[in-house]
C-alpha cells in the first residue's frame, strides 16, 4: 500500500497536493496502482501531470490574448503558426486556421530551429505569395513542384523530434507532398472544415467527444498521420477554440506506444505488464476522470512519466 506521508513537501499544496491525493485515493479505494508504489514514482508522476497541465493551459491562453500582427507574416521572424491560426480564426478564416495548425503538427516545433520549417513552407521560402489555404487547395500539383524545387534549401531545417521520421519529398508515397495532398482531400471532402463539422453533427449530434471521435477516425485518410499526429491536431484545434470538440479517449488502442507503456506501468508495475489496449484505454478514461484531468493531459503525462518513472525529467511535450 502507498504511504501518503511519502508525498514530497513541494506537492502538499495546490494542484500538486490535489493530484497526489486523488491518485492515492484511486489506488486505495478503486484499483491498486502498483506503478507509483516505488519511492519517487508518485512524485515523478505528479510533476509530469503538472507539466502537462501547464502545456495545455499555455496553448489555451493563446486563444484568449491579442497577438502582434507579425505572427501571421511568414517573412517575419515572429511568425508562429499557432498564434497565426488564432488570428485567422478570429477573422473567420477557419480553413486557413486549420491549415496552419496542420502545418504546425506536420512539421512540429524543433528544439533549435523552432517553427522555421513551417514558416519557410507557408511563406514559399521568400518567393512572392504564400502557400496559404486558398493557394495550396487550388493547386496541389503546383505545391508539389515547388516543394521539389525547394527541397535542397528546405532540407537544412528540421522536423520536430516527434516528426523526425518525416520527409520533404515532393512525390514519394510518404513524403510531405503526398501528406499535403491527402490533407487537402480530407478538408475538401465536405467542402470546408466547417462542412466537416456540420457533417459530423448530422451523423453524431453535437456531443464534443463524439464529434472528436468521428473526425479522428476520418483522419485515417491523411498520410503519415498516426495516433499522435491525429490526437495532437484535433486537440490543438480544440485548445485554440477553432473547433468545438474534445477527446473522450486517449486512443491507446490505435497503436499507441508511450501512453500504452505508461498506463501498463501504472496499473501493473511493469511497462510490458499484462493489460490489453482496450483495458488500458478504459482505465485511462476512468483514472483521468477520477483525478480531474483531461485526456490530453493524462496521455501526455503518463507517456513522459514512463520514460523516467523514478527520477523526474522535464520534457517539452
Amino acid at each position: 500500500m502507498i504511504d501518503a506521508t511519502a508525498v514530497p513537501r513541494r506537492h502538499r499544496h495546490a494542484i500538486g497536493a490535489q493530484l497526489a491525493a486523488s491518485i492515492l485515493g484511486y489506488s486505495h479505494t478503486i484499483r491498486p496502482l502498483p506503478g507509483v508504489e516505488a519511492p519517487g514514482a508518485l512524485d515523478c508522476l505528479v510533476r509530469q501531470f503538472i507539466d502537462s497541465i501547464r502545456r495545455v493551459e499555455y496553448v489555451k491562453r493563446l486563444a484568449m490574448i491579442a497577438h502582434n500582427p507579425a505572427v501571421i507574416d511568414p517573412t517575419s521572424s515572429r511568425f508562429d503558426p499557432l498564434k497565426a491560426a488564432v488570428v485567422q480564426s478570429r477573422q473567420r478564416n477557419t480553413d486557413d486556421a486549420v491549415w496552419l495548425v496542420f502545418l504546425a503538427v506536420h512539421f512540429g516545433k524543433h528544439g533549435k530551429d523552432g517553427w522555421e520549417l513551417a514558416r519557410r513552407v507557408y511563406g514559399r521560402a521568400g518567393e512572392q505569395g504564400n502557400w496559404d489555404w486558398a493557394a495550396v487547395s487550388a493547386d496541389v500539383p503546383g505545391f508539389r513542384s515547388w516543394l521539389e524545387e525547394q527541397g535542397g534549401a528546405l532540407a537544412s531545417f528540421r522536423f520536430s523530434n516527434h516528426r523526425k521520421y518525416e520527409s520533404l519529398h515532393a512525390h514519394s508515397t510518404n513524403g510531405t507532398g503526398s501528406v499535403v495532398e491527402s490533407f487537402v482531400a480530407w478538408m475538401r471532402s465536405e467542402g470546408s472544415f466547417d462542412g466537416l463539422i456540420r457533417a459530423a453533427h448530422q451523423r453524431t449530434g453535437q456531443n464534443p467527444e463524439e464529434v472528436f471521435d468521428l473526425l479522428y477516425k476520418s483522419l485515417r485518410s491523411v498520410r503519415r498521420f498516426g495516433r499522435l499526429a491525429k490526437f495532437d491536431f484535433l486537440t490543438m484545434l480544440s485548445k485554440l477554440g477553432i473547433a468545438p470538440i474534445s477527446p473522450g479517449s486517449a486512443f491507446i488502442g490505435d497503436n499507441a506506444t508511450g501512453p500504452y507503456q505508461g498506463i501498463r506501468l501504472l496499473l501493473t508495475g511493469e511497462r510490458d505488464g499484462s493489460l490489453s489496449r482496450a483495458q488500458a484505454d478504459a482505465a485511462a478514461v476512468d483514472i483521468a476522470d477520477h483525478i480531474g484531468v483531461g485526456m490530453q493531459e493524462f496521455e501526455d503525462a503518463v507517456c513522459n512519466w514512463q520514460k523516467s518513472p523514478l527520477e523526474y525529467r522535464h520534457f517539452r511535450g
